[in-house]
């Protein structure tokens, strides 16, 4: 098939094209049918332009790869937006995951500093940790300053709130990023 004719070629042919012969031209006039409102739907998701672009590229990348897995052609819209759905709610469950590190690391701010300046930073980290634990609900304050400022290992609060080992680390990453949103905000 030349270029001039895939514009008028149907979804099913294009998909079946690609899937039988690896046509990168059936392929690209998907790709050029699909790629802006697939950008606009991951945009919508993520908030970001360069997040909507990375994951539309993504999108059609692994759509490219396990189009075979595609038994009806006429699905193919939904099948390329809900594999663009999935790499969006992985992408924002990496990004919470990254802050709630970058978090803990606030938590435990050691006395470390080596110059003036750097006192006055960290000085300045814990008060305004301080104040965002303090605005947090009493029960959700108590296991952070239990585990963070008391120093008590996940045995440790499992025994004091009777609680399973996951249910003391939710209840801490829940209040973790609580804090975290209101930092950002």
């Amino acid at each position: 098939m030349r270029n001039v004719d895939l514009k008028n070629q149907s979804l099913e042919v294009l998909v079946i094209n690609f899937q039988n012969t690896k046509d990168n031209a059936s392929f690209g006039e998907l790709y050029d049918r699909y790629y802006s409102n697939l950008f606009a739907y991951c945009k919508k998701i993520t908030g970001n332009r360069e997040d909507a672009y990375d994951i539309t590229t993504n999108t059609f990348i692994k759509a490219s790869e396990k189009i075979n897995q595609l038994s009806s052609p006429e699905l193919f819209p939904s099948w390329l937006f809900r594999i663009a759905h999935n790499i969006c709610m992985d992408s924002g469950k990496a990004k919470i995951k990254n802050r709630t590190i970058a978090l803990d690391g606030l938590f435990n701010i050691a006395d470390t500093a080596k110059g003036v300046d750097e006192m006055m930073e960290k000085e300045a980290m814990l008060n305004q940790l301080e104040l965002l634990v303090n605005s947090l609900d009493p029960k959700e304050k108590e296991i952070l300053v239990e585990k963070y400022l008391n120093k008590k290992s996940v045995a440790e609060l499992q025994k004091q709130y009777n609680l399973s080992a996951s249910a003391i680390k939710m209840r801490l990453s829940r209040a973790r990023n609580k804090v975290a949103a209101m930092a950002t905000n």
